[in-house]
């Protein structure tokens, strides 16, 4: 029955889209090419790892059908938690030259609270489709999102919290796809969970460097910001390195030790660089790299 639901959510999908496509098809175009592809790529790994993990240590079988409602859901989420970030951080957004569809004269804001409403609705009802505890995880995303970009706690602004929640927002997005296989997070180790709030705290400070001047005049707190552009940036770079070497000491994993150096140094490079911006592209592709060779060599996780 579950199977049958979350197929017709499916079609639906699709249907919508095609219907939106030809109702609008510049705003639909404007609003996929600002949605922060590397973004969503990032949230699509790290569930489908979190699936897949479950999948091993519950030994549940591999249902297709979830596995895909389940990376629909987590897209559905991130555009959600990006809307509503589109909206506080359009002036900020304006200044680092960062796609913002606010910022175009395709979409107003009486519009877009709707498509964030309706996002946010979508999301809880594929999520009900999938189980109790996907719904419980997928209302703590919400609440993380909004504290993160929305008055008044508008958490983004305090330095060393901001990185903090992006970092809990990746282990929630590992819990959902962990939840989504097996049915829920008892059996989620431990050990990986502390490690990814510790080595992503420190390492999700890279995404600072090119905000810059849009924090600076807004007042968010980010090492950049708070240390000056030289300085903090150097910090950034040294605080991604110590990360990437954190991750075989925190998992007891030591075979991780070079493949960890190696990849580090490579990132503090590209973070060090003398261009004003950094590649985020890259960044991210090379910690998809790692992720690649740490399941590889696939460590005692707990």
């Amino acid at each position: 029955m579950r199977e049958k639901i979350l197929l017709l959510f499916l079609l639906l999908s699709t249907a919508v889209l095609v219907y939106l496509y030809f109702r609008n098809p510049r705003v639909f175009v404007l609003f996929f090419r600002t949605m922060r592809a590397s973004r969503h790529a990032y949230y699509t790994v790290i569930f489908a790892a979190g699936y897949l993990l479950g999948v091993k240590i519950s030994g549940t079988i591999f249902n297709t059908v979830v596995f895909v409602s389940g990376i629909l859901l987590m897209n559905v989420l991130f555009a959600s938690s990006l809307a509503i970030n589109n909206v506080y951080d359009k002036k900020i957004d304006a200044l680092n030259d960062k796609d913002n569809i606010l910022n175009s004269s395709g979409l107003g804001l009486h519009d877009y609270y709707i498509l964030f409403f309706s996002l946010m609705g979508v999301s809880l009802v594929i999520s009900t489709a999938v189980s109790f505890m996907v719904l419980l995880l997928a209302i703590v995303i919400h609440i993380t999102s909004w504290i993160y970009s929305s008055p008044p706690l508008h958490l983004k602004k305090v330095f060393i919290l901001n990185t903090l929640l992006i970092a809990f927002s990746t282990l929630l997005a590992m819990a959902l796809g962990f939840a989504a296989s097996s049915g829920s997070v008892v059996l989620f180790p431990p050990g990986l969970a502390f490690t990814v709030i510790i080595v992503l705290t420190l390492a999700f400070n890279t995404k600072d460097v090119n905000d810059y001047k849009g924090d600076k005049k807004h007042g968010v707190k980010t090492i950049v910001t708070v240390f000056g552009q030289k300085k903090g940036r150097m910090i950034t770079a040294v605080l991604a390195f110590a990360g990437y070497l954190l991750v075989p000491v925190l998992l007891n994993a030591y075979g991780l030790l070079i493949p960890s150096a190696a990849f580090g140094g490579i990132t503090y490079a590209v973070i060090n660089t003398k261009k004003r911006r950094i590649n985020e592209t890259l960044i991210f592709g090379l910690f998809f790299a790692f992720a690649a060779v740490f399941a590889f060599v696939n460590p005692n996780i707990r």
